[in-house]
C-alpha cells in the first residue's frame, strides 16, 4: 500500500499547519516507510512514489539509498523549524551551520560516535565553549530523532553520545541562583535616577535611563522573560483586570498566560510610561529595544554589584513571590509561565537551603555571659 501526503504539525500558536512538499508513504510487511518526494506537484509526487516502490521491489524491499546530511538538514528545517519559537529556530540554524561544515559530506546513516568525538574536538580547537558544543550536539540529536521518524535511522547516536556528557565535561552547568536583594535593587535604581538628574530632559540618554529604570522594575515585579518584556505591547496591558497578558506566540512555553500587576508596576504603567508607540518599552525613535542587559550590567558595576544578568531579575521575582509574599510553588509556576511545576521546584530549590539556615539561626540561644 502506497500513498502521498503532505506533513502537518501544530505550530507555537496551537494551529495546525500543513507543508507544501509532498511525501511518500509505503506499508509493506508491517513496516512503514516515508520520505520526501521533493516536489509540490501532486502528479510528480505520484510518479516518484511509483519509482520508489519499483526500486524497493527490485532490492527485495531493502532500501539501498543513503541520505546525505544536507538533505536531512533541509528537511529538518522545513518540517521541524515551524514548530519552534523564533529564538529556538535561530539557535538551531546557528548550530546547523557548524554541523554542516563537519558532516556535510556524510550520510546520516554513517555518522558514528567517533565522528561525534571528532566534531567535539574540532569545536574545542576552534575555541567553542562547552555550552556551545552541547547545544550543537542537542541540535544534531533533534535532527537524528526526526530522521528516525522518517525511518532513515534505527537509533540516535547523538542522544547516546550526550548521555555520556559528564565524562567529557559537556554536562549541563549547575543551575544559576543569583538574584537581587532589596538593597541591591534600591542601589541600582537610585543610581539610574541620579544619572537622569544630570541628563537633559528628553535627550537620548535621559530616555534610555528612564526606560532602563522602568524595565528593571517591570522585570522584577512581573517575572516576564526578556523577550516577553521587550516585546510587550500596550494592547497586552489590561488595567481594568489589573493584569498583563503574555500571548502564546511570544511565550517560551507557547501557552497564553495572564500576570497580575503589583501596585508599583501599575503606577508606572499609569503615570510614567508614555503611550506614544505600541510598545510599552521603546527607544527614542519609538522602536522596541533589542536588549537592555549591557546597560543593566554597566549600571550594576557602577554601584559595586557584579555577576548580574538580565534573567536574574526574573529569578528575583520568583524568589520574592516565594519568600516575601509566601505564594505556594504551584502559583509561582503559573505566574512565571513554567511548563511544569517541577521546573519551578528545580529552579528555586536553593531557597530551601537558605530558609533552613535562617530557621536554625532563629532558634539559636544567646551565648552565656562570660564568668
Amino acid at each position: 500500500m502506497a500513498s502521498i501526503f503532505r506533513p502537518s504539525w501544530r505550530g507555537p500558536d496551537g494551529k495546525v499547519q500543513t507543508g507544501e512538499v509532498w511525501h511518500g508513504r509505503i506499508y509493506h510487511a508491517g513496516r512503514k516507510r516515508t520520505k520526501s518526494l521533493e516536489t509540490t506537484r501532486a502528479a510528480v509526487a505520484r510518479q516518484r512514489l511509483e519509482e520508489w516502490v519499483d526500486e524497493l521491489k527490485a532490492n527485495g524491499w531493502r532500501s539501498s539509498v543513503k541520505h546525505p546530511f544536507a538533505d536531512a538538514s533541509r528537511r529538518f528545517q522545513d518540517e521541524h523549524f515551524p514548530r519552534l519559537r523564533a529564538a529556538s529556530s535561530d539557535r538551531y540554524a546557528t548550530s546547523l551551520l557548524a554541523l554542516t561544515r563537519h558532516f556535510g559530506g556524510m550520510a546520516v546513516e554513517d555518522i558514528g560516535r567517533s565522528d561525534l568525538a571528532a566534531f567535539e574536538a574540532a569545536r574545542r580547537k576552534g575555541g567553542s565553549a562547552n555550552a556551545t558544543i552541547r547545544r550543537d550536539l542537542q541540535c544534531l540529536s533533534a535532527l537524528l530523532r526526526c530522521a528516525g521518524e522518517w525511518e532513515w535511522l534505527r537509533s540516535n547516536v547523538a542522544a547516546e553520545f550526550l548521555q555520556s556528557a559528564n565524562r567529557r565535561g559537556l554536562s549541563e552547568p549547575p543551575p544559576r541562583t543569583r538574584y537581587l536583594g532589596h538593597e541591591e535593587e534600591s542601589a541600582i535604581l537610585h543610581r539610574i535616577l541620579a544619572r537622569m538628574e544630570t541628563r537633559r530632559y528628553g535627550s537620548y540618554h535621559f530616555h534610555r535611563d528612564f526606560m532602563l529604570w522602568a524595565a528593571i522594575i517591570l522585570a522584577i515585579d512581573t517575572g516576564l522573560r526578556r523577550e516577553e518584556l521587550l516585546g510587550l505591547e500596550w494592547r497586552d496591558v489590561d488595567l481594568e483586570a489589573n493584569q498583563i497578558t503574555v500571548r502564546a506566540e511570544r511565550a517560551k512555553s507557547g501557552l497564553h498566560r495572564a500576570v497580575p500587576l503589583l501596585e508599583r508596576t501599575r503606577k508606572i504603567l499609569v503615570n510614567n510610561l508614555p503611550r506614544r508607540t505600541r510598545f510599552v518599552l521603546h527607544d527614542s525613535d519609538g522602536e522596541r529595544y533589542a536588549d537592555l542587559a549591557p546597560w543593566l550590567k554597566a549600571t550594576a558595576a557602577e554601584v559595586g554589584i557584579t555577576d548580574l544578568r538580565w534573567h536574574d531579575l526574573r529569578r528575583t521575582c520568583g524568589c520574592r513571590l516565594l519568600q516575601d509574599r509566601g505564594l505556594p510553588m504551584e502559583k509561582v509556576s503559573l505566574w512565571l509561565g513554567h511548563s511544569s511545576i517541577s521546573i519551578t521546584e528545580r529552579a528555586y530549590a536553593f531557597l530551601d537551603v537558605r530558609h533552613l539556615h535562617a530557621a536554625i539561626a532563629a532558634q539559636r540561644q544567646p551565648a552565656l555571659p562570660a564568668a
